[in-house]
């Protein structure tokens, strides 16, 4: 084998040695016998310290061959192999290639080439990152332009409908302002504040995702009774909804931000409840306190479970059901800012129930 190495040395050597690319050649026991320039140069060795070594001493260093070595499988088989690896000693990405020498139909040995791809692996990097980066600005503007043509559309229907309801007072009271009766302009008014509450409502979510886009959700936490404020946010419903607590239920948390949890998830209920009962439920478990809203409605797909706490995504795609899409994503985003979660259980046709959890501390 001695013999052979001087030989490969002697003359392919110098042939060997002008190529830049790694090249060495290893015997049956995987012991390196020839090595050009270049491979002496990366390893900043000379080819005598190399020669005689285990290559996988060198090239990886350890203590047996790797799993997955070129030079391994074209020894074994007597067909070319191929393998891509970081070296673990200059940390370089390379492709490399071996390929079984033979004399007279006998394997003596395999000649390795290995290439220097960490520039093209770098290029190939910024690629991929540049790839993400362009998805991830067409996503953002797709959704941009979604919200925009939705929050035109929901912003324009109460607007509308103040602006009808104001013109029908403006002519009832110039025409004869004595025989309209009582009634009919308390209920123009009251049909003109709920357009102007929805409108203010509206208005909040977008506000909430300028905040909460901007990671500026700042909560402002006190002690208050989560019993007292579940009951007063029931009240406000013109709707039945079973109330099932404790006595009371103490705790630290954003009392305003909590409201809008608790009123989130009671106007989905009762908007997706189809016209049946709604329960809300508090509860203490252990260290958290769980608020879990009932409904026995449409119900949710559970593939869709994960979905309809993301920005812009409804419970269904049904037209005549108004708004934003917001209202799970925010009151995801202020449980979360609570350090809670919110979870979902729910298949079609057999309602939904959403239980938020809550630490009783606030946030540290």
């Amino acid at each position: 084998m001695s013999d052979l190495a001087d030989l490969l040395h002697n003359q392919i050597g110098p042939v060997l040695d002008a190529v830049q690319d790694n090249i060495a050649i290893m015997g049956p026991d995987l012991s390196i016998l020839f090595a050009n320039k270049a491979t002496a140069d990366h390893f900043k060795s000379t080819r005598q310290e190399l020669k005689g070594r285990k290559c996988y001493t060198v090239f990886q260093p350890r203590n047996s061959p790797c799993e997955d070595c070129p030079v391994v499988a074209a020894l074994k088989t007597g067909k070319p192999a191929s393998c891509r690896k970081t070296s673990d000693t200059s940390g370089a990405d390379f492709e490399i290639y071996a390929a079984p020498l033979s004399f007279q139909g006998e394997v003596f040995g395999a000649m390795e080439f290995a290439r220097d791809v960490s520039a093209r692996s770098r290029i190939e990097d910024s690629e991929r990152r540049a790839q993400e980066l362009l998805s991830q600005l067409q996503k953002a503007l797709a959704a941009r332009d979604e919200f925009l043509s939705i929050a035109s559309h929901e912003l324009k229907t109460p607007l509308t409908a103040l602006r009808l309801q104001t013109d029908l007072l403006t002519r009832l009271l110039t025409r004869t302002p004595e025989d309209v009766p009582r009634e009919r302009i308390i209920e123009s008014l009251r049909r003109t504040r709920a357009d102007i509450d929805r409108l203010t409502g509206l208005i909040d979510d977008l506000l909430d995702v300028t905040r909460i886009s901007a990671r500026k959700l700042a909560l402002t936490p006190e002690t208050f009774d989560l019993v007292e404020l579940g009951r007063d946010v029931a009240d406000r419903f013109d709707y039945a909804i079973a109330f099932e607590a404790p006595p009371s239920l103490p705790g630290c948390w954003d009392r305003g931000r909590i409201d809008q949890v608790l009123t989130n998830l009671l106007s989905n209920a009762v908007k997706y409840g189809a016209k049946k009962p709604v329960a809300l439920v508090l509860r203490l478990n252990g260290p958290l306190v769980e608020i879990a809203v009932r409904d026995q409605g449409i119900g949710i797909p559970p593939e869709h479970h994960g979905r309809i706490f993301e920005r812009f995504e409804r419970v269904t795609e049904n037209e005549a059901i108004k708004g934003f899409g917001l209202g799970l994503w925010i009151v995801r985003n202020i449980v979360e800012a609570h350090r809670g979660r919110i979870a979902v259980e729910s298949q079609p046709g057999q309602g939904s129930t959403f239980t938020v959890s809550l630490p009783l501390t606030p946030r540290s």
